[in-house]
């Protein structure tokens, strides 16, 4: 991912430790900012995000299964 480009997804070691081989394709978080890139609502998104640790991850996937 570019530099200019918020991270919304988990690292990509705690990508495989949580899903296993699954890739969160570059195209997904162009869109996010192409849609909603520069909004307070993404900027806020973005830091509280940034901030989750793997267990935050996976709660968060345990909670969608």
């Amino acid at each position: 991912m570019s530099e200019q480009r918020p991270r919304i997804v988990p690292t990509p070691d705690q990508q495989v430790e949580l899903l296993g081989e699954v890739a969160f394709p570059d195209e997904w978080a162009d869109a996010v900012v192409r849609t909603s890139g520069g909004s307070p609502e993404l900027e806020e998104s973005t830091r509280r995000i940034a901030g989750y640790t793997t267990e935050d991850w996976r709660q968060i996937v345990d909670h969608q299964r």
